[in-house]
């Protein structure tokens, strides 16, 4: 192969030239959109109505917040008889009220029904039935 037949073979692969009608579609896609005009009244308005709509929003927010946050009367620890006898729902009640109003519930219970720490109930022993 010699120097004429390679620059031939070269001339062959060059790109064709970019047609007008592509260059043209290219620019219009990268063109920017065309902007509305818009008024500078019509612009101040919607600020207005925006800002109202603000301006309500968090009045009502405000409200809403002002009236949920007043301190709610507080719940008095349930009193339990030493003569009533201990219900899930005297349990729960206390509980809901302080750890400490359930603990003197408990104790309130455990002297009712004289248990000692030095004999504890167990399942199926009876024992229960007999303190009760």
């Amino acid at each position: 192969m010699n120097v004429e037949d390679l620059e031939r073979e070269l001339t062959e692969l060059r790109p064709r030239s970019i047609s007008p009608r592509l260059t043209q579609r290219v620019a219009e896609q990268l063109a920017p959109p065309p902007t509305r005009a818009v008024s500078r009244t019509l612009g101040a308005r919607a600020f207005v109505r925006r800002s109202a709509v603000l301006a309500a929003a968090a009045a009502l927010f405000g409200l809403m917040a002002w009236v949920g946050w007043q301190p709610a009367s507080q719940p008095t620890a349930p009193a339990a008889s030493a003569m009533s006898a201990p219900t899930m729902l005297n349990y729960q009640q206390a509980f809901a009220h302080s750890a400490e109003s359930l603990e003197a519930l408990l104790d309130l219970h455990s002297a009712h029904i004289h248990l000692s720490p030095a004999s504890p109930l167990k399942a199926g022993d009876g024992s229960a039935q007999s303190a009760l």
